[in-house]
């Protein structure tokens, strides 16, 4: 035992009669230690000058438990002028010098540990502010200050440029084909001086945009705005390229006005909103995320996805529009104001979070330490259920299981997409014994990433730092890309009227009917929800189906065609959380599940918006084929098809919404009405001789 702990201390702290703040108290006061974070509330009760009761609660530290229990031993009973008094006594006992035999010498020990002083006099400066008395404790720093908004806000370069006397221009990547380095939204902000700050590529097309810009703001209508369109085929011409290929189209624009700026500014700290850029000419519109309903219903749905999923393009009936969320940073809340602490919060705004520092000890958290975060010096168990939602992350970086474990209890219980805690493997280990006696169970506890960080290897905090982030972002990639749920469509419905007697679906390749090999395969590829449509046969497909994790719908009208199918089953899937949906055609047995996890890969959050077609063949005789996956602002014209004309119709008036993706496999192009088979062909044999060349798109 250290000589700290002296067993007389610890009988103090361990007392079973502590008295508690009084009921009906003439004076109470409660103070957080600056240093340590230890917490106490201090009541009295005096009838004529005299402390008739002296009581406290607490969630302390021995020797805060202990000092208020000396203190309220000490003075209950006694006259109000005692209190000086026995603080000087105390505080003498703390820096060695001799005093009178009391109960206070418990604390001799503090002379060896002097930064556990401010422990053992937190009872005495709270009950001297509950006499309202002159304290010499540091002046309390605000618990809560405003997010700071990162320098490198667009919206505020613009306004430095005009401050210094220049125009600027603004562009924007309003859409992705392919590769491409910069994700959809991406800014560059150009001055009239040819300075430039941000980026639309990789490098390859910035002092195209540039030139560009330069020539807006020099024109005769600097209120026009133009798109630039860059691909790898301009290499061709003698113009900038993508050396990732692909293509690019970028919007540029002279910079919003200084009222529209404002407005940014205004919305990225206290509202959620969608900025409406047309792309034909015309202004930005900012709205609201509540006054979205004063837009065309395609276009309110598609700005209130943005919200959520990010930029898009929106196009319909020839007139374009980049919608873009205004929001507020989303929160890295860090408890615990270590050095850690302080790399990450430098770091975190580099990567577009808002940094906030959580901790009660004012002395270590403070602005000087802290100048790009936000301060709550609050205990965390109580912060934090204000700080989190969907769009933070969380770390627990003081080492205190007395700070970290109640602001786990209630992150792991959040809706926060990262939770990370610093430390060994063996405090990681010790760390879920305590939570899971917390009560939380092994869902909340599989949540917690400890020890925090990527595995790199990292020493000092910088390397710390950057291997927690790491691990955030990537974590947050991949929340969003779950997010951007990919359902199926398979239809099922038809007469098959070119099959003969037997209907095809029900044909069994290897044993196994071929419309049960489709959607096995649908779902192999971990694509879900999954709508089988039925028609006809329908109660035979259904039990063939009825052991798959797949939802049936009845299509009434198959007889009229396929289009009705795909709206029968596109409605179903329109009340579904998804973000996309593929079209399956029930008779596709060559089709393999690593082809729709390609197409599933493409479906990103920069080209969300296009239509993802797969390509396959050589030459030539490449081409378009099935399934093609539907973005969900199309459900809406997908819902209304009829006949027999199936999706081709909406595919051909988006030409320019198509991102076509190569596929090695030719089981994207052949459907059972749709093959020719070779006899000999082993990769066919099996298959119904009804087969003839695809030439549809469904």
């Amino acid at each position: 035992m250290s000589t700290l702990y002296t067993t007389a201390l610890l009988a103090h702290a361990n007392a079973p009669d502590h008295p508690a703040v009084p009921d009906h108290p003439t004076a109470k006061a409660s103070l957080t230690n600056p240093l340590c974070g230890d917490h106490i509330e201090v009541g009295i009760r005096v009838v004529d000058g005299v402390f008739e009761a002296v009581g406290f609660a607490t969630d302390a530290c021995a020797i805060c438990v202990a000092s208020a229990s000396v203190m309220a031993q000490q003075l209950t009973g006694r006259p109000l002028d005692q209190f000086e008094r026995h603080f000087e006594m105390l505080e003498a006992v703390t820096r060695g010098a001799p005093t009178c035999s009391s109960a206070l010498d418990v604390f001799e020990g503090l002379t060896q540990f002097p930064s556990r002083t401010s422990c053992a006099v937190l009872p005495w400066r709270a009950l001297e502010r509950a006499l309202h008395r002159p304290s010499t404790a540091p002046s309390p720093v605000p618990t809560r200050t405003d997010p700071p908004l990162a320098d490198r806000s667009p919206w505020r370069t613009i306004q430095a440029i005009r401050a210094a006397g220049d125009q600027a221009a603004l562009a924007t990547l309003i859409s992705v084909e392919g590769s491409s380095p910069c994700p959809l939204g991406s800014r560059m902000i150009v001055s009239s001086t040819g300075d430039f700050w941000g980026a639309v590529s990789g490098g390859c097309v910035e002092s195209a945009v540039v030139r560009s810009a330069l020539a807006l703001l020099t024109s005769h209508n600097p209120t026009a705005s133009q798109i630039q369109t860059y691909t790898i085929a301009n290499s061709q011409a003698g113009e900038p390229q993508l050396a990732c290929g692909g293509r690019i189209c970028v919007h540029i624009a002279p910079a919003p006005t200084d009222a529209q700026l404002e407005s940014y500014l205004h919305a990225q700290r206290h509202a959620e909103a969608v900025r409406i850029v047309p792309l034909m000419g015309g202004d930005a519109r900012l709205l609201a995320r509540d006054t979205l309903g004063q837009l065309p219903a395609p276009l309110a749905r598609a700005a209130l996805e943005v919200l959520d999923g990010g930029p898009a393009l929106f196009e319909q009936e020839g007139e374009s529009w980049f919608l873009e969320p205004l929001r507020s940073p989303p929160n890295l809340v860090l408890v615990g104001a270590t050095h850690i602490a302080q790399v990450l919060a430098r770091l975190s705004t580099e990567l577009g979070f808002n940094p906030v520092v959580v901790d009660p000890r004012t002395a270590v958290a403070t602005p000087g330490r802290f100048p790009d975060a936000r301060l709550v010096l609050e205990p965390p168990g109580q912060a934090l259920a204000d700080l989190v939602d969907d769009r933070t992350a969380v770390v627990m970086l003081s080492h205190d299981e007395k700070l970290d474990d109640p602001a786990l209890k209630v992150a792991l219980s959040s809706r926060a997409f990262y939770v990370g805690a610093l430390g060994s493997r063996k405090t990681q280990r010790a760390r879920l014994e305590r939570l899971r006696a917390a009560g939380l169970d092994d869902s909340a506890l599989r949540r917690l990433r400890g020890p925090a960080g990527l595995p790199i290897g990292g020493k000092g905090a910088a390397e710390i730092a950057l291997s927690i982030l790491a691990e955030i972002v990537a974590t947050r990639r991949a929340a969003i890309h779950r997010e951007g749920r990919v359902g199926a469509v398979v239809l099922a419905a038809g007469s098959s009227r070119r099959a003969g007697a037997v209907n095809k679906l029900l044909h069994e390749i290897d044993g196994e009917p071929m419309i049960r090999r489709v959607v096995r395969t649908v779902l192999d590829a971990g694509t879900a929800p999954c709508v089988v449509v039925l028609g006809h046969d329908g109660e035979r497909v259904r039990g063939i189906l009825n052991d798959l994790a797949v939802t049936f719908v009845v299509n009434e009208s198959h007889t009229e065609g396929m289009g009705t199918s795909i709206a029968r089953g596109i409605e179903a899937m329109t009340g579904m959380e998804v973000d996309a949906a593929f079209v399956v055609l029930g008779d596709m047995p060559l089709l393999r599940a690593e082809d729709l996890e390609r197409l599933t890969a493409a479906h990103s959050a920069s080209t969300r918006h296009l239509i993802i077609v797969p390509e396959a063949g050589q030459g030539a005789a490449r081409r378009s084929g099935n399934p093609v996956l539907w973005p969900r602002r199309y459900f809406d014209q997908l819902a209304a098809l009829r006949g027999d004309r199936g999706a081709k119709s909406i595919l051909l008036s988006a030409s320019g919404a198509v991102l076509r993706v190569p596929i090695e496999h030719h089981g994207v192009l052949f459907d059972v009405d749709a093959i020719a088979v070779d006899p000999d062909d082993s990769e066919h044999q099996g298959l119904p001789d009804t087969a003839r060349p695809a030439v549809t798109i469904g």
